[in-house]
């Protein structure tokens, strides 16, 4: 039995979508899994597709199906050279994903490492697909309208705005389309594959027609995420729903066990000269040079300081190279480790005496700040970025701001924290009434809310951002 809106009986509960891009860890792909998970503890069905790669250790629920929509290889790959893009395309595509489940995860940190060239190459890949017209894919759209049928989804969000065209073109071949929205966490860095590429304004064009098109309104994580699309791609800005990712809230370890973690992980015994610490992804649009520099200034002034930085990388060691060379030349100690567990990274930021985000392009959010406040430690963010909404509510701040590419500013910051105990104290007590704001049942119910699932009603019940 069909219903007025066009959507069965079947349907009346909603199932939910998700078009995931896989390969490197991203905050992007952190909200998307923290809100399947907490959507599938609240009962309802859901679904994965995984484009580019299939990360078969994301920590999705069991019960969510998952399939791939495509390997990054079938719009970059050789075999289409030889038999056509008709045949030569789902080749491409099988032997990608061959390669991927032979490899694993282990292959796809050696590319990030040593080839990242690899990934360049397969996102402007995508970006010319997307200019092109995805639509012209026929074979991948009628798949994907096909299984998002079956699936009986009535609501499908792809986790970056650059997915939306496939799940556009997939709906109007649907005989039920699914209500889908365009989530903004990221385009910036497919805008400058574009500008590689010589495809910006195309790009920018379809990423346009792509919101227009939605049924539902554009999503972003921050408020000053949605000032920069309005700047940088003409959508306005008050056309987006704000929802800001939110995490499983991590609880304090005992402050024996958490020292035990880190002594055992990061070699680190001294535990009474206070840990500035970096947990991130370590490539260059991070800033991590930036806290170089400032480390230096603070021992020269007799600031007494471990300096810990740990996260994997997303587009090659160059950077991460650089950055160690730098910390040569100033003469720093510092602490380095790639990609650590959940338990090393919690542990790390319980025992630090600040978290220091030095992001120099302008976070759309910052996930990391809010876990290191959920554990009781001040952070030092930029004063430019969506993350700054992170640590500001009402009156109250759970960090100190700095001057974002300011080196000397982040010191004196930094140095605030380490110098006044009663300053850091403060800090902590404030995240407490924060972090509520960035809880996985938080953003679930901002979700549902902003996709009509829920009642205005409910409106009332949720958290409230200054």
């Amino acid at each position: 039995m069909t219903t007025e809106s066009g959507i069965t009986e079947s349907r009346s509960r909603p199932v939910f979508g998700f078009i995931l891009l896989g390969g490197a860890l991203t905050g992007a792909r952190v909200r998307e899994v923290n809100l399947i998970n907490e959507l599938v503890r609240r009962g309802y069905r859901c679904h994965v597709w995984w484009a580019h790669e299939r990360d078969r250790d994301a920590g999705i629920h069991d019960s969510v199906a998952q399939r791939w929509l495509f390997h990054h290889l079938r719009f970059a790959g050789v075999a289409q050279r030889f038999l056509g893009e008709r045949w030569g395309r789902p080749v491409d595509d099988w032997l990608g994903r061959v390669i991927s489940r032979l490899g694993g995860e282990r292959l796809r940190r050696c590319v990030r490492r040593w080839r990242p060239k690899i990934i360049t190459w397969g996102l402007v890949a995508l970006i010319r697909e997307i200019c092109r017209g995805v639509p012209q894919d026929r074979r991948l759209i009628q798949r994907l309208a096909r299984e998002m049928d079956r699936s009986v989804a009535t609501h499908v969000l792809p986790m970056l705005e650059v997915l939306a065209p496939f799940v556009r073109a997939a709906c109007q071949q649907m005989p039920r389309p699914a209500l889908w929205a365009v989530t903004f966490q990221g385009y910036e860095v497919y805008g400058y594959a574009a500008r590689q590429a010589g495809l910006e304004k195309s790009f920018l064009d379809v990423l346009r027609h792509t919101t227009d098109a939605s049924p539902l309104p554009p999503i972003t994580v921050s408020r000053w995420y949605a000032a920069r699309v309005e700047r940088e791609t003409g959508i306005l800005a008050d056309r987006f729903a704000v929802i800001p990712p939110g995490i499983p809230l991590p609880h304090r370890m005992t402050e024996g066990r958490a020292q035990h973690v880190v002594r055992e992980a990061l070699g680190i015994t001294d535990f009474a000269t206070p840990i500035v610490s970096l947990v991130g992804r370590q490539d260059s649009e991070k800033g991590i040079d930036l806290l170089l520099y400032a480390a230096r200034h603070l021992i020269d002034r007799g600031v007494n300081l471990q300096l810990a930085i740990v996260g994997a990388n997303a587009f090659g060691l160059s950077y991460q190279q650089t950055c160690r060379q730098i910390a040569d030349h100033l003469g720093l100690d510092v602490i380095w480790e790639n990609q650590v567990s959940d338990e090393v990274r919690n542990a790390l930021m319980q025992v630090s005496a600040c978290l220091v985000c030095p992001s120099i392009h302008g976070e759309p959010f910052g996930i990391v700040a809010i876990e290191a406040m959920a554990l009781g430690t001040p952070v030092v963010i930029p004063d430019v970025g969506g993350i700054r909404e992170t640590v500001e509510h009402d009156d109250q701040s759970a960090g100190l701001i700095f001057a974002c590419h300011d080196s000397g500013d982040l010191c004196d910051q930094i140095r605030r924290l380490l110098r006044e105990p009663g300053l850091r104290s403060e800090l902590a007590a404030n995240a407490q009434a924060l972090v509520p704001l960035y809880s996985s049942s938080v953003l679930a119910e901002r979700t549902l809310l902003a996709l009509a699932v829920i009642p205005v009603a409910v409106e009332s019940a949720i958290p409230k951002r200054g």
